[in-house]
């Protein structure tokens, strides 16, 4: 999910790179997270709306194309221990299959 770390990784690549676009992947009811954004940088911010532990087709389309993937898969809520293997999982994979090679994990 988009928590505080996803949130503010996105928001400081947008307002310092200002060529840079980012794909930011989150769980539906985590989106919100993302509305406040650096001034001119929405164009360059691409939502997609997916759980990585449960979705790794969607997973693996989001980051197709990509040049490296900033990954803040991680929370203290009981039970995060499985939900975030799954999504590391599927996130490798997904990389893997898509010609991925570089990943930065927060």
């Amino acid at each position: 999910g988009m928590g505080d770390v996803g949130r503010h990784v996105v928001a400081q690549a947008l307002q310092r790179h200002d060529a840079l676009r980012v794909r930011a992947v989150a769980r539906p009811e985590d989106m919100a997270l993302l509305d406040a954004q650096p001034a001119g940088a929405e164009a360059r911010l691409e939502r997609i709306e997916l759980d990585p532990a449960t979705d790794g087709p969607g997973l693996e389309k989001a980051v197709s194309g990509a040049d490296a993937v900033v990954s803040c898969i991680g929370n203290r809520q009981p039970g995060f221990e499985r939900w975030g293997a799954a999504g590391t999982r599927n996130l490798v994979g997904a990389m893997s299959r898509a010609g991925v090679n570089r990943v930065v994990a927060i």
